[in-house]
């Protein structure tokens, strides 16, 4: 589903097996209690959100790869970034769980890493 011209803000909530593709966002675009959903930002956005959201690919362009992306409560979420002037994607997984760690008077979090070590 193709969003035409600049939006504020996009919000995606209780989708199965979906595409939606976008320009330009001004606020944030979202993508809520979904499953199996691809989203591509062919512009700018400056924040995209993914909630309680399983099997998310998320399509950046050159314009959005300074986008802030917040995750909750979500797996599967994988970001392809533009990688080379022909056109190929590189994808990066998102991690699922974090290892929270009390230190010097703070909480520091980090993600898990799975090795076979």
């Amino acid at each position: 589903m193709p969003i035409v011209g600049k939006v504020n803000n996009i919000t995606i909530d209780k989708c199965t097996k979906m595409g939606v593709v976008f320009k330009d966002v001004v606020a944030a675009c979202e993508v809520v209690n979904c499953n199996g959903v691809e989203v591509q930002c062919q512009g700018s956005a400056p924040t995209i959100s993914v909630d309680n959201t399983s099997g998310c690919q998320l399509y950046l362009s050159k314009d959005s790869l300074g986008a802030s992306i917040t995750t909750a409560k979500s797996s599967e979420i994988n970001v392809l970034v533009p990688t080379g002037p022909d056109g190929d994607w590189g994808e990066h997984s998102l991690p699922q769980q974090y290892i929270h760690a009390f230190k010097d008077g703070q909480f520091e979090t980090t993600p898990v890493s799975h090795s076979g070590a």
